[in-house]
């Protein structure tokens, strides 16, 4: 059985590589966890079968060269959805290269061009944190989320929602909305709390939709539901969301709409709590089944 040590900052916001710890563990590896840049993988002395690293730099360089001398039968696989000319400083280190994407089809180009193999695993929900509870509804909307990377179209698909609605805002201040940051630990209560839990994307997370002009330069083709879509979903509770991706995925149980329709869809499942918490009890049936951490870390066993 495989021994994996994964790398990752304890103050990811919505820590990605401590759900493949999860689902590992739940297929039953072993794991260890090295919260970085506080520690150094150079501080480990156990040979390790597989060493997962996120957005490995230049200044990494040596670091990974004496760790590779220490422990040469240690996989290593490097986390980065975009490439990086000095990766090929890299290529009898890294193995190959991992992004938490649904597909990027050209930077997985650039990667293999350049001698690196590239896989996306897509984002996935975590199941020990979001899942169904009695609550008591509180709110009628609620989002959780950043503008960290730029215009959302917050002003189209949030804010009129937060003027006209009661609602929890957490992660970012509006008005009187002036919370702040909601540890992910807290999340699962407030999604069910909130009749509905609305869920909106960046363009460049939808394919066709982002620009070449966008810093960094995310690709026209790149496609990813963030992970609120599975959290929200594994929480039992229903999701206004604007990604395609998402509706397909869930067989239409979390409803999609865009600009055009958001207001008048929000005020429909508002008003028709039957409709809306059957779509929520289907989509959370699915995420269940086949979108775990667990599911895609079965995907992930089969790349090594």
């Amino acid at each position: 059985m495989k021994k994996f040590l994964i790398c990752d900052s304890i103050f990811h916001p919505t820590p990605i590589l401590k759900g493949w710890a999860y689902g590992l563990i739940d297929l039953g590896y072993e794991v260890d966890f090295l919260p970085i840049p506080q520690y150094s993988i150079l501080n480990t002395s156990e040979d390790y079968d597989v060493l997962i690293y996120p957005f490995i730099e230049k200044k990494h360089l040596s670091m990974f060269e004496t760790y590779k001398i220490l422990h040469p039968n240690t996989k290593i696989i490097g986390c980065r959805d975009e490439w990086d000319e000095n990766y090929l400083n890299f290529k009898d280190i890294i193995n190959f290269f991992v992004a938490a994407l649904d597909s990027s089809p050209s930077v997985k180009s650039k990667y293999n061009k350049n001698g690196f193999n590239f896989y996306n695993i897509p984002l996935a929900g975590n199941n020990k944190l979001f899942y169904k509870t009695p609550e008591k509804k509180i709110y009628d909307a609620c989002f959780i989320g950043t503008l960290a990377h730029g215009y959302r179209k917050e002003d189209k698909f949030l804010y009129p929602i937060l003027d006209k609605y009661n609602c929890f805002l957490g992660g970012m201040n509006y008005k009187n909305y002036t919370r702040g940051f909601i540890p992910y630990e807290n999340h699962n209560p407030i999604r069910n709390q909130s009749e509905i839990n609305v869920n909106f994307h960046y363009d460049y997370q939808i394919k066709g939709k982002g620009s070449i002009e966008d810093k960094p330069p995310y690709q026209l083709d790149r496609n990813d539901c963030n992970q609120s879509v599975f959290n929200i979903a594994l929480s039992g509770n229903f999701q206004l969301c604007d990604h395609p991706t998402a509706s397909k995925l869930f067989k239409n149980n979390i409803v999609l709409a865009d600009e055009s329709d958001w207001g008048e869809k929000f005020s429909y499942f508002l008003h028709n709590k039957q409709e809306r918490e059957e779509l929520a009890y289907n989509a959370m049936v699915i995420a269940q089944k086949e979108h775990t951490w667990e599911k895609r870390m079965e995907q992930f066993i089969k790349l090594i």
